[in-house]
């Protein structure tokens, strides 16, 4: 199974290394990466060139909105639509999504993978996410006794779990009644998407791993508005 991993980015080109680096390390190489930059002051693209090999580029596709703060402030992010591209453009069974201040778990897309082998009745899940602070500390070596939102029952993933823990099938989101992503809006994309998956297929499974790093810090989006800009 290929996993399609939509990572999100604006204006973090310190951050997103983390991001990058957890797919290179990664223990499951089947999966394709679309970048979504929501037009950036400092672009996405480069700096993955820079990070990526020619085997790990050729599994990448690069999508830049090249939207404007007065355009998204006057009718909201199309961040969205191009995310539905780019599960429309991909030939991935599996989708994640992973933020430019977060981190894969390392075995997360190998487990992920077997688990829906394992249950193939199962459309979508969510699993655990470690917590770490971007702007002092590595997430490599944190402990999985630190782990942040905690649930283990059945449930709308909707403002329940961070975008970072759910996976679902793509299939889910390509054809007619797709479940797709809202555009033109800036806040809760995860939550209206998974708000949709919960009314079509009822309360998510946990799966009993963890699944990313997750980037918990005082210049978060939305929090400070700074942290798109934190370049050292």
């Amino acid at each position: 199974m290929k996993v399609l991993i939509l990572l999100t980015y604006y204006n973090r080109p310190k951050m997103v290394k983390n991001a990058l680096n957890s797919i290179k390390e990664s223990t499951y190489k089947n999966w394709q990466l679309a970048v979504v930059d929501d037009g950036s002051m400092f672009e996405a693209k480069p700096i993955v060139e820079k990070m990526f090999n020619e085997e790990e580029l050729s599994k990448t596709k690069f999508y830049n909105t090249y939207d404007t703060v007065e355009n998204k402030k006057e009718r909201g992010s199309i961040f969205g639509s191009f995310f539905n591209l780019a599960m429309s453009e991909s030939d991935a069974d599996l989708v994640i999504m992973l933020c430019d201040d977060d981190a894969l778990y390392p075995d997360y897309l190998e487990n992920v993978v077997k688990y829906f082998i394992d249950n193939p009745e199962q459309k979508y899940c969510y699993s655990h996410v470690v917590k770490f602070n971007p702007l002092i500390e590595d997430y490599h070596g944190k402990e999985k006794t630190d782990i942040f939102l905690n649930k283990t029952w059945d449930l709308d993933t909707a403002n329940n779990v961070d975008a970072s823990q759910v996976c679902w099938k793509r299939e889910l989101s390509v054809g007619e009644d797709a479940v797709l992503f809202p555009s033109p809006q800036t806040k809760n994309l995860d939550a209206s998407l998974y708000g949709q998956l919960f009314n079509r297929l009822g309360l998510c499974k946990f799966t009993g791993f963890i699944s990313q790093y997750k980037g918990m810090h005082e210049h978060q989006l939305g929090v400070t508005g700074e942290g798109s800009f934190i370049i050292d």
